[in-house]
């Protein structure tokens, strides 16, 4: 869909008219992969439906349903990015080296930050444009 070059935007759009996608599919012929771009690069080609978005983020970041949009309202005047950690594996030194859970710099139309969690408890970081930590919360999905 936001393929890097035009001749693959075209081609997933002119696909998806003729064989509209609604879940991941591999391009086959006769059982065999079909390689749309006649490169021969890759074993097969997955195409995927059309990205849908709620609040500035892809829905399928709900994960059908496991984890839950959780809004998070801007605390700070330079916050540029909102990261969600587990808070088990939170520590003020582990936050350079641990893998949120989920993050964004991306805000939806009403200014909020909104993170895609699923139940548990979790450290939030807030962050500036130049990475410095602005501050944190603590935040709990049921």
């Amino acid at each position: 869909e936001n393929s890097s070059s035009a001749f693959g935007a075209l081609l997933y759009a002119d696909w998806n008219k003729q064989k509209p996608i609604s879940k991941p599919v591999i391009a086959l012929s006769v059982n065999s992969a079909v390689d749309p771009f006649g490169f021969h690069l890759y074993d097969l080609h997955i195409l995927h439906p059309p990205v849908r978005y709620q609040d500035g983020r892809p829905v399928w970041m709900n994960l059908q349903g496991w984890r839950k949009e959780t809004a998070i309202i801007p605390s700070y005047r330079s916050l540029y990015l909102v990261q969600a950690y587990y808070d088990k594996e939170y520590t003020k030194s582990s936050v350079k080296q641990a893998i949120p859970a989920d993050q964004t710099y991306s805000t939806a139309q009403n200014g909020i930050y909104y993170l895609f969690l699923h139940p548990d408890k979790y450290k939030i970081v807030y962050r500036d444009k130049a990475y410095k930590i602005l501050g944190t919360s603590d935040l709990e999905i049921k």
